[in-house]
């Protein structure tokens, strides 16, 4: 029995030790994983919020301000200067109109001047008609 004893102490002792090392190893990072959320999990949520608040927070709001500043000058410069292009085009096209105006004006008045020559005449045709059948005609 000694010698089965010394024979089998050796393997069982590697198989044990193997055994145990297995345990540990897959038990051991959970543990220490546990122990370290734990004890340092709220410090270092802290300081990281901590971070966040004092370093990040401000920086982005300041890129971000500064971002919208050069989107909302950009707009702007760009709107004045569509608006500017826009009423150059509208002044050049304006600038025929009113040549045309004192045109127009010189055409109604003669248009005018036209009509009531025509009216004139046609009166004076008519009262001429009746003339030459009152020559022709005396009893009418």
């Amino acid at each position: 029995t000694t010698s089965l004893t010394t024979s089998l102490a050796a393997p069982l002792e590697g198989a044990a030790e193997a055994a145990v090392h297995r345990s540990l190893v897959a038990s051991m990072p959970a543990a220490v994983d546990a122990t370290l959320r734990s004890a340092v999990g709220p410090a270092a949520e802290e300081a990281l919020r901590s971070a966040f608040a004092s370093t990040l927070i401000p920086g982005y709001e300041m890129a971000t301000k500064t971002m919208f500043g050069q989107v909302h000058a950009a707009f702007v410069g760009g709107t004045e200067a569509m608006v500017q292009g826009f009423g150059q085009q509208v002044a050049s096209s304006l600038a025929p109109l009113s040549s045309v105006e004192p045109r127009l004006a010189k055409l109604i008045s003669d248009a005018q001047n036209s009509i009531r020559a025509a009216a004139a005449a046609a009166t004076a045709a008519r009262a001429a008609t009746r003339a030459a059948a009152a020559f022709v005609d005396p009893a009418s």
